[in-house]
């Protein structure tokens, strides 16, 4: 494939409105789509052994669909100062931070093995031949030199193992002696160039979406299933899926509590409409608003979601982009709510199934909970139950998938195609 040299930035001046822009960015040739994304937020450098630079982070990551060429997408989103980074490299992953030999690539920076991102922006790679394989695991090495770093752009709660080792082993096979970190950082997003077509899925959402209480490296989130599940059906082998679940994130804040990372209405521009080909999203948020609101106002919280929905909706809809609604979960049990007040969901839910609102609907409470009616609150089923009553396990991540109509997806056409 003939390489293509372009301006790789893309810049999101403020930061929990997240409004993209790509700066004199040139076309790349072939169909480019997402096949695997996290969402980051500011992390403190000096926690993660990351303020005076000179390491080496490797994100081992399990893409969902596959392609001929591969370019990476570094994050500096969330920096208080510009990041240089390089050199960087793909390969194959053999497990626990070691790469396959004679399967590292190297990559550049519109020709440069080096880039410095500048605050609040995204760095493109340029485009480099290589296989990948569907659902296969990749990792991504990337050195950063000898520099001040006060915060970085993190995933934290990866559900994930990355390794992070002192001085420059991008090239080296094993990661051994490196400190192994539950995040994935500096690194925001993988595209491959089909040559099927399609698109990609961005499941927007909270710690559920993120998979916490899956384990750790088993890649048994709910997007993991599903991923899975789309690469066995031929007619939805040419759709990625993007996770962007965040622990603790909230949908609009209203509790007073704004959780962790930017609130889902404002991340649409940068977790949606500045990825690789997005299709579809899947909305699955606002159990934390509930659960962080006085119950007594549970009802006035339900209307303020409803209401966020709609403006996630339009916006979507205004790109082209599908948008399918998830119903909120059970927790009856896990104390989430004080006074045990669960009108608020089940309003929630009643909008989202009977509203039209969304161009379809995805039912996981139908199939996660326990079927209480009032006064009793509905639960987890015990066998989809991680214990603390709130996250499903790896077998309720599994229903959720299930649960999930392929055909939804089928025919799925690159509508946002990011050149």
């Amino acid at each position: 494939m003939k390489r293509t040299h372009w301006f790789s930035y893309v810049f999101f001046p403020l930061l929990f409105v997240l409004s993209g822009q790509c700066l004199l960015a040139q076309g790349v040739q072939g169909n480019w789509i997402g096949t695997w994304g996290t969402a980051s937020y500011s992390q403190t450098s000096s926690a993660l052994s990351q303020s005076t630079g000179n390491f080496t982070y490797r994100n081992v990551v399990r893409v969902s669909v596959g392609g001929t060429a591969v370019r990476v997408q570094l994050t500096n989103e969330f920096g208080t100062g510009p990041v240089t980074i390089g050199p960087v490299q793909v390969a194959m992953s053999a497990g626990s931070g070691a790469i396959k030999p004679g399967t590292n690539a190297a990559l550049t920076f519109s020709g440069s093995p080096t880039v410095t991102i500048p605050i609040g922006a995204v760095a493109y790679s340029d485009p480099v031949t290589f296989s990948v394989p569907a659902l296969a695991s990749l990792a991504i090495s990337a050195y950063v030199p000898a520099q001040t770093i006060s915060r970085s752009s993190c995933h934290p709660y990866a559900q994930a193992t990355n390794y992070q080792s002192a001085g420059n082993i991008v090239a080296q096979t094993s990661a051994s002696g490196s400190t192994a970190i539950q995040s994935f950082c500096f690194l925001r997003g993988i595209d491959v160039e089909s040559a099927n077509g399609g698109g990609s899925i961005v499941a927007i959402g909270d710690s559920i979406t993120n998979g916490y209480q899956s384990p750790t490296d088993g890649n048994k989130r709910y997007t993991d299933f599903l991923a899975a599940a789309l690469q066995a059906d031929p007619s939805t082998a040419n759709v990625g899926v993007l996770n962007k679940g965040i622990v603790g994130n909230e949908l609009l804040g209203v509790s007073g509590f704004v959780g962790y990372g930017p609130l889902g209405t404002a991340r649409l521009s940068g977790d949606v409409f500045n990825e690789t080909g997005v299709s579809h999203v899947i909305v699955l948020e606002g159990i934390n608003d509930l659960g962080n609101a006085n119950p007594s106002g549970s009802m006035a919280v339900a209307d303020a979601l409803i209401a966020g929905y709609q403006q996630l909706i339009a916006q979507a809809h205004s790109r082209g982009i599908s948008v399918y609604g998830a119903t909120l979960t059970p927790d009856g049990g896990n104390g989430y709510y004080p006074a045990n007040d669960d009108t608020g969901r089940q309003a929630v839910n009643a909008w989202i199934r009977t509203s039209g609102a969304f161009d379809a609907v995805i039912d996981f409470d139908a199939v996660l909970t326990n079927g209480a009616v009032a006064p009793a609150i509905p639960a987890l089923q015990k066998q989809y139950d991680s214990g603390d009553h709130l996250h499903p396990n790896a077998l309720g991540y599994q229903a959720m998938a299930n649960a999930i109509n392929l055909t939804l997806f089928e025919g799925t056409p690159p509508l946002t195609k990011k050149n």
